[in-house]
This record gives C-alpha cells, structure tokens and sequence, in this order.
C-alpha cells in the first residue's frame, strides 16, 4: 500500500526556479515492521542518478526513508519545508554545489541542527572540522555506508 507524497515549493527569486514534484511511495510488504523501527530520514544531495539509485535502496531497504534533492538549492528548498535527520552530501554539483550549502546551513539555526555526512568520490573534501560528521567515499560498499549513517545519527 502506498501513499501520496508532494513536495512543492514557489520562490520568488528568480535565480530560483519553481519545482513540483509529486510521486507515490510504496512501501514493501516485508518492510513494515523495519519502517516503524526506522533510524530516521535521510536526504540525498547528489546530482548523479546512478549513486541517487544505488545509495537510495541500500538505505530504503534498510529501513530508512529517503528524500533526494539534485544540488544545494533543491536541497535547501526541501530542508524549508520537511524535516530530516540526516544529510548526505556530495560536493561537486551543478547550480550550488556542496561547499555553497555548507556555508548556507551554518547562517540557518535549523538547518544547522542537522547532521551532514559528506558522501564524495573525492577522499579529502573540501570541508572545515565541525561542519560536517564524516565522509563516505563514492562509491562505497553497503556495510561501510549503512555504518557511517548509523554513526552519524548515532552521534
């Protein structure tokens, strides 16, 4: 059984452009009772649908709710208006890429709340101690990824 989910957002900046997405959930059968003991949500700022693809399932399927924005800016959009427990972010993106929501997320007192694993195909990220818990190098093996999430929510 699934449930309708929308996610719409009107700015007025126009370096800012309008987005709807509306999609339908579905959650497996066999995942239930792992939903209800889920660690949380986790939003993917990535801008490749490959690693959008692979890293969603591994979390999905063990037992997390994802969201996917495809740069900063959606992502920040997204943060405005639903609540996560994670962010896992890429650094090199097209229109705002990771170091630019960094800088964005410390002047937000709620985003900043947020913890952000860095998930990047680049093994020294450009990023100062504090902001981010950790980093994931891409692409990373299930174990190693579900780890550092567990840590990073654990933390």
């Amino acid at each position: 059984m699934g449930w309708p989910v929308s996610v719409v957002s009107n700015c007025a900046a126009d370096k800012l452009r309008p987005f709807r997405r509306n999609t339908h959930c579905e959650m497996p059968a066999d995942q239930g009772k792992t939903m209800q003991n889920s660690g949380g949500t986790v939003l993917i700022v990535d801008d490749a649908e490959p690693i959008q693809i692979m890293t969603r399932r591994t979390l999905e399927r063990a037992g997390y709710v994802v969201l996917l924005a495809g740069n900063g800016e959606e992502a920040i959009r997204l943060l405005r208006a639903i609540s996560v427990d994670l962010i896992l972010l890429d650094m090199r993106m097209p229109v705002m890429d990771g170091e630019e929501f960094l800088a964005i997320r410390a002047q937000d007192h709620l985003m900043r709340s947020i913890p952000v694993l860095v998930h990047s195909s680049e093994s020294k990220p450009p990023v100062r101690l504090g902001e981010v818990c950790g980093h994931v190098l891409k692409p990373a093996q299930d174990d190693e990824l579900l780890g550092s999430v567990a840590r990073a929510l654990r933390d």
